[in-house]
Order: structure tokens, then sequence, then C-alpha cells
């Protein structure tokens, strides 16, 4: 049982050095594996020891990343959380640790018992049989995401035996607190006893060639209005001319991107089915690919790195 006993200042995030003539972003790169391997960013090659990592600051904008024979390209978009570069496609798992207050256990229990559902994931143990567990398993990506995980310790971070949570006006008698962990370090903490007999994570056959790149307006997408149609070719012209942009002109092109992909009011009202009742809704209206792109806005806005061609 973990006990809440002192103030969590600890925050993982890293932002850009605000003095920097350009915003770059600094990246955790890791190699968890049982060997030495190298990794080669743009012109650098970096050499990772077995079960080790290193910190990476690059630019805003276009890199490209070789590493067992294999090479992608992808775009750095920096942003105020931690990110941690993956490039031998590992298992991470993102983890939960629940601590009760001191002198509270009983209560701590029984809230624990309403909420833990929350942090409890489906984990399938073999074809038909599922559990739930108490964290999710992270596969197949080169870049995984603080916004996306939102985890209160790094890789290289452990759990401490007690926390104090400012808690105000709060009378929860719990903390969650949640952690990022190498696969077989997570084996070493939770204790493979305490896990399910048989269980074992799989492990991937995927390789960089195999991951797509980030598509933020698909070609499938379209409108069956031409004014609404052209605005959509726009916005795929806005969005290339980001991933083709530098660490100079990076944050206008990005700014022009996030504040203008917005169909105007009056091409919404010649082309929506909201405005015009002579037009009908269908999977090809404009209203649908503005939730499209909203979503897509969205996923993009958390992403300190992606994938290009």
């Amino acid at each position: 049982m973990k006990f809440i006993y002192f103030i969590v200042t600890l925050l993982l995030f890293t932002a850009c050095d605000p003095s920097s003539k350009v915003p770059s972003k600094q990246f955790w790169m890791d190699n968890p594996t049982d060997n030495a391997i190298q990794v080669k960013i743009d012109s650098i090659v970096y050499d990772l020891p077995a079960s080790s990592g290193l910190t990476v600051e690059l630019p805003a904008g276009r890199h490209s990343l070789a590493y067992n024979g294999e090479s992608i390209e992808f775009f750095v978009k920096p942003n105020d959380q931690g990110c941690v570069i993956n490039p031998t496609l590992s298992n991470y798992i993102f983890f939960h640790e629940i601590y009760f207050e001191r002198g509270k256990e009983e209560e701590g229990s029984a809230e624990y018992e309403k909420i833990k559902t929350a942090y409890m994931h489906p984990f399938e143990i073999q074809p038909g049989d599922t559990i739930d567990v108490p964290f999710k398993v992270i596969s197949d990506h080169l870049f995984i995401e603080q916004y996306e995980y939102f985890w209160h310790l790094g890789i290289t971070e452990p759990y401490k035996n007690g926390v104090v949570i400012a808690k105000g006006e709060s009378n929860l008698t719990t903390a969650p607190q949640s952690k990022l962990f190498r696969e077989n370090d997570f084996y070493n903490y939770v204790g493979r006893e305490n896990l399910p007999e048989g269980f074992a994570l799989k492990q991937s056959n995927y390789k960089l060639s195999d991951l797509k790149p980030f598509v933020f307006v698909a070609d499938t997408i379209t409108v069956d209005c031409e004014p609404a149609q052209k605005y959509l070719d726009l916005y795929r012209s806005r969005f290339k001319e980001l991933v083709n942009s530098d660490a100079e002109h990076f944050q206008a092109k990005y700014d022009t991107l996030r504040y203008y992909t917005k169909f105007p009011i009056e091409i919404e009202k010649e082309c929506s089915s909201r405005y015009n009742k002579s037009r009908a809704s269908s999977e090809n209206d404009i209203d649908k690919a503005s939730v499209r792109i909203g979503k897509n806005l969205e996923k993009l806005s958390a992403k300190n790195a992606f994938i290009i061609k």
C-alpha cells in the first residue's frame, strides 16, 4: 500500500526554451532492449546502451530517423508536455498506482472501489479471454506522447513510498499516480507472481516502414458542394505548407493552420443543410467534414512529433 505524505512538485513537462531563437523540443529517446543500439537522426548517430536512454533536442521542422536498416521522416511540432522516442517500437506500459491517505485506509479502499473502473482497461490474455487490468499496453508507437497518456512519472523515475497531494477543499483520501514503464521494469515492479498465469505481452513484428504518416485531411474526404470542396483543398495545402516549413517559419504556418481551419460562414450558408434547406445531409456534406477536421486538428495539437511522407 502507498501513502500520501509529501507534495508532488515534479512535472514531467518539457517545454521550449523561451530564449531560444527558434522553437525546439527535448525528447527522451529510449532503448529498453537487452542490446546496445545505434539510432541516426538527421546526420547525428546516437549510441544507446542496453536499457538506457538520452535526451535529444530537435528544432521544429522536418527530420529523418534511421534504425536497424530502415528510415522514416518525421516533423517536430513542440508542445508543453513530454514525448518519448521509441525507435525499437517496443512495448511500454502506462500504469496507475493508487496512494491512500495515511490513517484513512478504510475510507480510501471504499473510495477506490467507486473510482477504480476509471483506471482499469481490458487486456486479452488469450483469444476470447479478456480481463480488466490497471494499465495500458503501448505498442508500435515511435512517439509516445504525454498528452495522450498523462504520466506523472517518466521511464527513469521510480515510485516513491508516499506522496502528499494538495487537496484544497477535496475530501478525497486517494491519489492516483501514473507512470510510464519499460516492459521488463514493469514486470520487476509488479512482480510476475502477481500477474495471471501465462501472462505475457505480445511482441510486435512492426518495423519503421510499417508506420503510417499522419494525415490531416484524407484524400477520401470530399464535400459535395464546390465552394466547400475548394476550401477543403485549401486545408490540405496549409498542412502541406506546415510539414515543409523549417523552424524559423514553423510557428506562423502552424498558427495559420489551427486558427483558420474552419469553413467561412458564407460557405456554410451555401453548403450546409443546417442553413440551406435545399441541401440534404449526406456522408459527404460540409458538417461531417468539419467534424473530421476538428478531430484531426485536436490530435495534431497534442503531438510533439508525427510521421510524414
